[in-house]
């Protein structure tokens, strides 16, 4: 029996229980069951629902702004100022 979700490709399932970024001062971002979850450094979380056109959008917005960042920092290590 296949037990497979309508789209997904074969021989692959959805990521469950996925830490995304888990900072070192214990804050942490997560997935599971179609919510982000962001839990704080005293372990209070918060859930967001997300589907996945929304991880797809989320994820396009996070490269953007790492890649602006990494453009900055590259400026400044060659001697620019901003």
């Amino acid at each position: 029996m296949n037990h497979q979700k309508h789209g997904a490709m074969p021989g692959t399932t959805a990521p469950e229980n996925t830490t995304l970024y888990p900072h070192p001062d214990g804050f942490s971002i997560a997935y599971s069951a179609g919510h982000l979850i962001v839990v704080d450094d005293m372990g209070v979380e918060i859930h967001v629902p997300i589907g996945q056109s929304g991880l797809l959008e989320l994820g396009s917005k996070l490269a953007g702004i790492g890649m602006a960042l990494d453009a900055l920092a590259a400026y400044h290590r060659m001697g620019g100022t901003a």
